[in-house]
């Protein structure tokens, strides 16, 4: 049978609204049911024509500011969740002192009614745990801690689907519990020394009435599983207060002695979920769902079996792999440097393998490409690495040893790429504006060619060429240098539709190159992947939607789409694929802005990636403070880009969408987003001094990127403003709004700062032409001095002159620098070095000067920002995913399984 609910398990209660109520646009129908501290209504939502549940306060409630505030800030905040496990919250409303939040309305059972119905099998629970658990990490990404997990909030929806109800929307006090079938809950929010939770699924720290954090959701997860594998609850005894006891100082009974079915892995996460210190507990729900997910896949096969020989490590690890293999069945799963344990032969299947790196360092974020690379054979992992100081290097780690070092002359690098031989490294060095490459044996590094600071990927070929893509952000096709230096060639040419060639890899041979077409207009999932024949010029399609292409000596091509690799067979000799493609790994980090899937497979079948659900559209819009402190523009988290507030402070013009689409209008009063573009792929909008125009970048119509002017309303029609074969990006409007300071960037990757007429006919006239990248440049509020970055200097570093005249430049960054901006006196320049925000006192005087930059803050925020008349600044927090890798996942003998999976 089935039943309707929304955001709390429903008791009798009255129910003041009758039906044919209206609030905003939603009829109420009818009644559902009421708990301590909510009503619930079925009702019809006018707009969308489709029936939605309504929870409001109850009466007693409706008058208490507290109640009313704490209701709607927990509304909101799991509205911001969207995820498929958690129940989705619609709007929130107040309507004639009557607040409400509308969430879908759910056909069903509660957990607590299907567990009546019986034992479930294995499969199901295994389905059930992994989706519970993977709905609490989302919630605990956003700081958001459930404290009342039970059968009750767990919803099955009518297509097996798990659901979680109520984090915070309904609380159920003691004295007004009315339903029988569940514990005792005990509801007086969340401080120190308050009894706060379910009795029977309360955590240990709870009981004691102590802080509960996200590990204590982990106790009470132990507790359902454990209820819906044997039909006992863990801790039932007959009074509520011997209940807390048995939480406090003793064991729930063996599973052994309740289920003999039960497989050995999954005994040992359910003890290790019912740890009565937090500290022994599983520290991550999302570790939690990939052990789950493992379990799964191995269960399924019957193949589970354990390394446990003794190695240099000590004994391998099954808890907390952090590994989302989703496919297949594996002989082993192993912790990072525990290859000895697999003896001298290797192993003769898959073997997963997690590697964490240590505690203060990171994968940078995303504000250039954290990419990966592993070596030919198989045995070198090369990364990124961020310390605590925003520095980042790249690292070097045997796969045989338990610790990487850091490679000398790769400070800042990215994008690594190994030579055929292994013996040497290329790398982009963004700062520099360069391609390098380096011994791995040591020795200096050495300049190949130039490339910007958003580079898209590198191949070295077996006869010394290597093919690369300079920019990511303007129309480039692929070019080709010598290994050993020298001027670059194009190596492809762009075709109609067509906005860059990224990401390439040589095939076997050195004479064809397998690489990623963006195409105008188009995200990267509809990306094509083609092998292009470098002599001949002949292009063969190889993949429709997809991105970042390699080719396997498997006999397949493996690819991103959707956060997930996929692999097809493929005939290399006849350049056509041989059968139809296959989802290999889930959970794979895909930079939807760029194409970059952020994996790597050696010659030998080593895979490596990152793990991550592509959640870069949880940005947020932020105020920062000068200390750092954040606090929200709006409530809503999109993939932001570029953004600039307007000149009377009410409005926000930003980039948003996968490769910064479009360009909207946010009105921050309301947070109301308004499309503005709807046409090729568009960016970096700049104001006009009076608010009334944007001007911005687009490729719209193919070729490169050149600029354009629209009405800040979005009426009339969109103004070219220059067609030129080198792509221009806009940089800072001048006060007078009369000329605008751009960035032109030629075929080869040079950048050069140029002023752009915006009076009459639209002349190009040079500002800073040199042998060297200048970009980013910033005009003072005054107009009279401009700040910018070169890399003259072998590094990316912050400069002022004078504007428009030039004079002697005065250098502000010391360790690098990007992204400067002027406060709003003219008194100061700010600027990014890592992820730390930087501050320069300016004297305009003769001569001008400049004082030692100073830390304002580090953060996780995207990269370019500006100051607000408050003094605050205006900035882009990005995503937990982007700030806060520090996982790399490993496949040993990962093309076993390729073979494995296409001979079904």
């Amino acid at each position: 049978m089935l039943s309707f609910t929304a955001a709390v398990f429903l008791t009798k209660g009255r129910m003041p609204l009758a039906a044919g109520t209206r609030l905003g646009s939603y009829e109420i129908l009818a009644a559902l049911g009421a708990g301590g501290m909510g009503e619930v209504y079925r009702a019809r939502d006018a707009h969308l024509e489709r029936e939605v549940a309504i929870k409001v306060l109850p009466e007693r409630l409706a008058t208490d500011a507290a109640a009313r505030e704490r209701f709607e800030r927990e509304a909101r905040a799991v509205a911001a969740l969207s995820h498929p496990n958690i129940l989705s919250i619609f709007e929130f409303g107040n309507q004639d002192g009557v607040a409400y939040a509308v969430s879908e309305l759910l056909a069903g059972d509660t957990l607590r009614s299907v567990l009546a119905q019986g034992r479930l099998p294995s499969r199901r629970v295994l389905e059930y745990a992994q989706q519970i658990a993977q709905g609490l990490a989302a919630a605990h990404e956003k700081g958001i801690v459930h404290r009342d997990l039970k059968p009750e909030n767990l919803f099955v929806t009518a297509d097996g689907r798990i659901k979680i109800l109520d984090f915070g929307l309904a609380r159920q006090d003691l004295a007004r519990a009315r339903d029988d079938t569940a514990s005792p809950t005990l509801s007086r929010y969340t401080d120190p020394g308050t009894v706060l939770g379910t009795v029977g699924y309360m955590s240990p720290e709870q009981a004691r009435g102590a802080t509960a954090d996200h590990r204590s959701d982990i106790f009470s997860f132990g507790s359902v599983l454990y209820e819906i594998l044997t039909g006992e609850r863990a801790f039932q005894r007959e009074t509520a207060a011997e209940t807390l006891t048995a939480i406090l100082k003793e064991e729930p009974k063996e599973l052994a002695s309740l289920t003999a079915s039960l497989p050995p892995a999954l005994d040992r996460i359910l003890r290790h979920c019912l740890e009565k210190d937090p500290a022994a507990r599983v520290q991550s729900a999302r570790d939690l769902a990939f052990d789950l997910e493992l379990i799964a896949g191995l269960t399924s096969s019957g193949a589970e079996r354990l390394v446990t020989r003794s190695g240099p490590i000590g004994r391998a690890r099954v808890l907390g792999l952090g590994v989302a293999f989703l496919a297949g069945a594996f002989t082993a799963a192993v912790s990072f440097g525990a290859f000895g344990l697999l003896g001298p032969s290797g192993p003769r299947g898959p073997v997963f393998v997690s590697a964490t790196l240590p505690r203060d360092t990171r994968i940078p974020p995303r504000l250039t490409q954290s990419y990966l690379a592993i070596s030919p054979d198989g045995q070198q992992l090369v990364y990124p690495v961020q310390t605590g100081d925003g520095t980042s290097q790249l690292h070097l780690r045997p796969l045989s040893q338990s610790q990487g070092s850091p490679i000398a002359g790769t400070d800042g690098g990215f994008m690594p790429f190994f030579s055929p031989d292994g013996r040497w490294l290329g790398f982009k060095d963004p700062g520099a504006g360069k391609l390098r490459r380096v011994s791995l044996a040591g020795g200096a590094a050495r300049d190949l060619a130039d490339v910007t600071f958003n580079g898209g990927g590198a191949s070295w070929s077996p006869n010394g060429t290597i093919v690369y893509a300079p920019d990511l952000g303007t129309s480039h096709p692929l070019l080709r240098v010598s290994a050993d230096g020298g001027g670059p060639q194009p190596a492809t040419t762009l075709g109609n539709g067509e906005v860059n060639h990224l990401w390439p890899q040589f095939l076997p041979a050195g004479d064809a190159v397998l690489f990623t077409v963006e195409r105008a207009g188009k995200s990267f999932d509809d990306a094509h992947v083609v092998i292009q024949d470098l002599k001949s010029g002949a292009r063969h399609l190889v993949v429709e939607g997809g991105t970042h292409g390699r080719y396997l000596s498997s006999g397949h091509v493996v690819y991103g789409r959707h956060n997930a690799l996929h692999a097809v067979p493929f005939d290399l000799s006849r350049r056509r694929l041989t059968g139809a493609s296959q989802v290999l790994v889930e959970g794979v980090r895909i930079d939807a802005a760029t194409g970059c899937a952020h994996f790597d497979v050696s010659a030998s079948g080593t895979l490596v990636y990152l793990p991550g659900g592509g959640r870069a559209a949880e940005r947020a819009l932020v105020w920062v403070d000068r200390s750092g402190k954040a606090a929200p523009v709006t409530e809503s988290g999109r993939l932001y880009a570029e953004s600039r507030l307007s000149p009377d402070g009410r409005r926000i013009a930003a980039a948003i969408g996968a490769a910064d689409d479009d360009l909207w209008m946010i009105d921050i009063a309301t947070g109301t987003h308004t499309r503005l573009t709807f046409e090729g792929e568009n960016g970096l909008p700049i104001w006009t001094p009076d608010g009334q125009s944007i001007v911005f970048q687009s490729d719209r119509g193919g070729g490169p990127y050149n600029l354009y002017r629209l009405a800040a309303d979005g009426s009339g029609d969109v103004e070219r403003l220059t067609d030129s074969p080198n792509s221009h990006s806009p940089n800072a409007m001048l006060p007078d709004g009369r000329s605008l300071i751009i960035i032109e960037q030629k075929p080869n990757g040079d950048m050069d700062l140029s002023v752009l007429s915006l009076a009459g006919k639209a002349d190009i006239r040079p500002l800073l032409h040199t042998a060297f990248q200048e970009y980013q440049a910033a005009i003072s509020p005054d107009g009279r001095h401009f700040a910018y970055v070169s890399n003259e200097s072998g590094r990316a570093e912050v400069y002022v002159q004078r504007f428009p005249s030039l004079g002697s430049k005065i250098r502000v960054s010391v360790d690098g620098g990007l992204f400067p901006t002027w406060s709003r006196d003219g008194r100061e320049v700010f600027f990014r070095s890592g992820d730390r925000i930087m501050a320069a006192a300016f004297s305009p005087g003769a001569p001008p000067s400049v004082s030692r930059p100073s830390l304002l803050f580090q953060g996780s925020f995207g990269p370019s920002f500006e100051q607000v008349s408050d003094g605050r600044f205006r900035m882009v927090r990005l995503s937990e995913e982007e700030s806060s890798a520090r996982q790399i996942n490993i496949v040993l003998n990962w093309t076993e399984e390729l073979r494995r999976r296409f001979r079904r």
